[in-house]
């Protein structure tokens, strides 16, 4: 395996600053769609990938148990998957391929699976303990984890067999987002060494394509990145901590070039998905407590959701009805859907398709920055968390 490492330095000498809105832009509309489950049983809703039809894999959590579905224009319809008691539904590609991760019948072990025109095909365990597809492209190349000795690797697979894209000098990481071309992206820890004040080591955003590693770098001087999509033209969309870790700026790398795509200081924002069009959708929020994770995995609320296009960035809130308030962007997908998270009449969180509204246009006025992070008397849990799942978790 061939390890190529990218040194970035921001704004020295391939930084890009893409500065937010300083005045009134206009974005289209949006209709908000509620995600509905097959399941009678209560629990959260999951998901971190759509297709271009809007057709999203989807996980309801009951206790320990995961029952996985997949939702299409209203319609829910639970997956049997491998015929065990539990199992995950993650990435999809063009042709509504799914992969995951799925309990064998008898067995109490996740195994990869593809998904395909209702047949699951078993990938197995990789020779680990368990193992989870991640990520599918068009051509059913699938992006995963598989668990040895307690660490998390990261495999590749296609039909000529399996991979470990190998590391950055720690033991674990986690691949989040494959494009078309087979570049691979995520995290990849440098070190087996917590870090001393958030107890985790600490680790970089990466690029993997056809045998060769990329390190995406520190950025803004700290030891936290991770890349959290990919589009087919090779922008990788993330977030990266600045230096001492007092916040972390949603990036993305593309071509040796870096985009800050929020310059403030002490504040948290996420690149969380980016489309072949250059639409980015995250979140933008305050730092939180240092107990619960480095501000790259960690962001105190009220936290918005944000769209960035065209140089410009907007708050969801302002492109969705009144009564919605969009907390985060977790997908985009080419015709401009997002799937997100927000709540109704300062209900409960869900999660939501925010669909295009053809021809309707509105006039964002709400700046992103700091100030309006403060100025905020939404009400909701006080943090939002990445999992190593990349599943976002509410802290209250």
């Amino acid at each position: 395996m061939r390890l190529r490492s990218l040194a970035v330095v921001v704004c020295a000498f391939v930084c890009i600053v893409l500065l937010p809105p300083t005045g009134e832009a206009q974005a289209v509309r949006y209709r908000v769609v509620p995600i509905t489950s097959p399941f009678s049983a209560r629990g959260p809703i999951v998901g971190i990938d759509m297709n271009k039809s809007a057709t999203l894999p989807l996980t309801r959590w009951i206790g320990q148990r995961r029952q996985p579905f997949v939702w299409k224009e209203g319609i829910s319809t639970p997956l049997a998957l491998l015929g065990g008691y539990s199992g995950t539904a993650w990435g999809i590609n063009s042709a509504g391929h799914i992969t995951g991760g799925a309990f064998p019948e008898g067995k109490w072990k996740y195994h990869a699976y593809v998904y395909r025109n209702g047949e699951t095909e078993d990938l197995g365990t990789f020779g680990g303990t368990s193992a989870s597809g991640m990520a599918i492209n068009r051509a059913d190349q699938v992006a995963g984890n598989y668990i040895v000795g307690g660490k998390s690797r990261i495999f590749f697979w296609n039909r000529s067999g399996w991979t470990d894209i190998g590391g950055l000098g720690g033991s674990s990481g986690s691949p989040w987002a494959i494009n078309n071309a087979g570049t691979v992206v995520g995290q990849l820890d440098t070190s087996n060494e917590p870090d001393p004040t958030f107890g985790v080591p600490p680790f970089h955003a990466f690029a993997w394509q056809g045998g060769t590693l990329t390190d995406l770098g520190t950025v803004f001087g700290s030891n936290f990145s991770y890349g959290d999509a990919v589009n087919d033209a090779g922008a990788v969309a993330g977030s990266a901590d600045t230096l001492g870790d007092t916040g972390a700026r949603a990036v993305i790398w593309h071509n040796g070039t870096v985009q800050d795509m929020t310059p403030f200081d002490n504040i948290v924002s996420w690149a969380a998905d980016i489309n072949n069009k250059g639409q980015v959708v995250g979140a933008f929020g305050n730092v939180d407590d240092p107990m619960f994770g480095p501000p790259v995995n960690v962001m105190g609320c009220p936290c918005f959701g944000t769209l960035w296009q065209n140089g410009e960035a907007f708050f969801l809130d302002e492109l969705v009805p009144p009564e919605w308030s969009i907390w985060l962007g977790i997908a985009i997908n080419d015709n401009g859907a997002i799937l997100a998270r927000g709540q109704r009449n300062g209900g409960r969180l869900e999660l939501v398709l925010l669909r295009p509204i053809p021809g309707s246009t509105v006039t964002a006025t709400r700046t992103l920055s700091p100030a309006a992070l403060t100025r905020s008397s939404r009400s909701g849990p006080r943090a939002l968390r990445r999992g190593a799942d990349r599943v976002i978790h509410e802290i209250e």
